[in-house]
């Protein structure tokens, strides 16, 4: 696969390229222990003014999410650099798969388009925690709203990681895989499914950190139903759904073009085999023939998708729920 301008980037350009990447993933212990810290100095400030007990839980949770969110970053940058081999092994064009891996990592967790959109969500999400009814009052209230912009802001980087691995995966679906009759890249389409699956667990864990921590603050279950607090819900979800989709449809395309490959070549072997027994009717022609034949039927029965309808679906419905709760009351007030 060939890169934007048509050819590999040389060297250089991408150790400039990775230097440039996301503070939040050359560095995410050190962004995690500040936001831990400035999550524990809103409380610390809450407990020195106006303490309100009943949304510690709700506030640690969220800590742990804001905290949670860089290593969730980091960690996919990590998984998704070791699949490089995996990629550049299936490829059938292995120097540019390199170049283009390289590349859709660096648009993933570099330059500014990260920090952009956790700047549009700080922008509109803190509108939207201030008509939540918020307790305090002076510099408790400043320490909770800039602690709540950091956790935006990390949603935004790490989101704006999955929104971009969505139209890798569509590139990706897209490559010449390297395929023989009776050798095809099924370890390593294997491989990078199990990556991608991690990268989704941990969008998951994240989206239910969201989800629990806004349920056990005062009122949590009427903000989900209610408002502007409900809305951020749905597109959590529709993310992290979408994502699972787009992996499973995505795999599906890579192991349906290798098995169709293998159908091909198995086809034309078929009748190459087929001619010589026609020509010499000999046994050994025709058990060619057979073991042919049955190698064909056997990779025609091969099943392409890397889940069953069941787990797809239970997945699905599972994230949903939450959503398709505040959607409904949403739609109904």
């Amino acid at each position: 696969m060939k890169t934007d301008q048509g050819n590999p980037p040389p060297r250089q350009v991408l150790s400039a390229a990775a230097a440039s990447r996301t503070v939040v993933v050359r560095f995410p212990k050190g962004v995690a222990l500040a936001v831990v810290l400035v999550g524990l100095g809103a409380l610390l400030s809450q407990w020195a003014g106006d303490w309100q007990g009943e949304y510690v839980p709700a506030e640690i949770v969220l800590i742990v999410l804001a905290a949670f969110l860089p290593l969730l970053t980091s960690f996919m940058l990590k998984r998704l650099s070791a699949a490089k081999s995996a990629v550049v092994e299936m490829s059938a064009s292995p120097e540019s798969a390199s170049a283009w891996w390289d590349q859709a990592l660096d648009s993933a967790f570099g330059g500014f388009r990260p920090y952009a959109l956790g700047a549009v969500l700080v922008t509109a999400g803190i509108p939207t925690i201030k008509w939540a009814w918020i307790p305090w009052s002076g510099g408790a209230l400043f320490v909770f709203y800039l602690f709540s912009a950091l956790l935006l802001f990390l949603t935004g980087v790490a989101g704006w990681a999955f929104l971009r691995l969505l139209t890798v995966l569509h590139q990706l679906s897209g490559f010449g895989v390297k395929v023989l009759p009776f050798a095809w890249p099924q370890a390593e389409i294997s491989v990078l499914h199990g990556v991608l699956m991690q990268v989704f667990a941990g969008g998951l864990l994240a989206y239910l950190l969201a989800v629990i921590g806004i349920w056990l603050s005062p009122g949590g279950t009427w903000f989900l139903a209610n408002g502007p607090v409900g809305w951020w819900v749905i597109p959590l979800a529709a993310t992290v759904v979408f994502f699972f989709c787009a992996v499973e449809y995505y795999i599906h395309v890579l192991l349906e073009k290798a098995k169709q490959e293998r159908l091909r070549q198995l086809s034309e072997i078929l009748q190459e085999k087929f001619s010589e027994w026609r020509q010499s009717g000999s046994k050994d022609a025709a058990e060619a023939v057979n073991t042919v034949l049955k190698w064909h039927d056997a990779v025609r029965a091969e099943r392409s998708w890397p889940l069953d309808v069941l787990s797809m679906t239970s997945v699905v419905v599972g994230v949903l729920i939450p959503a398709a709760k505040a959607l409904k009351e949403l739609i109904a007030a």
